[in-house]
């Protein structure tokens, strides 16, 4: 799955605790969802009841992600027949383009102790957003 959030934007990204690569709103991939319900299932663990007899935490270790999200993808693979994300449609859908975003982030960088009135007054003179 396509993460839309910071599709491309690199220097969002970070390092978990585990020290696995992630970008900040964006859900895991479903490459790496499969992968962590086959290792369930290599481990016993029945879809369709939820009954896992393995070790959450080999799991967890093995794709550096947290308990919960093995717990969650279990969860939900078991209930609802799905390792796919909720979709909840609220937010709201930014204005911003991606150019945007990335000059956001230059100047966050560049100028750490900017305002958000400084950055939105630059946005204004240099970026693409509707007055």
């Amino acid at each position: 799955m396509f993460c839309r959030v910071h599709a491309t934007l690199s220097i969002m990204e970070r390092l978990n605790s585990k020290g696995r690569t992630f970008t900040k709103g964006c859900g895991l991939s479903r490459d790496l969802r499969t992968l962590i319900v086959d290792e369930i299932v290599r481990n016993s663990g029945d879809i369709y009841t939820g009954y896992f007899p393995g070790n959450f935490e080999d799991v967890e270790n093995a794709f550096k992600v947290s308990r919960n999200t093995v717990i969650n993808l279990r969860q939900r693979l078991h209930t609802e027949h799905t390792i796919e994300p909720r979709r909840n449609g609220g937010g709201n859908n930014s204005r911003l383009t991606q150019g945007d975003l990335q000059f956001i982030e230059t100047v966050k960088r560049a100028r750490p102790t900017s305002s958000l009135r400084e950055i939105y007054h630059d946005l204004n003179e240099f970026g693409d957003i509707p007055n």
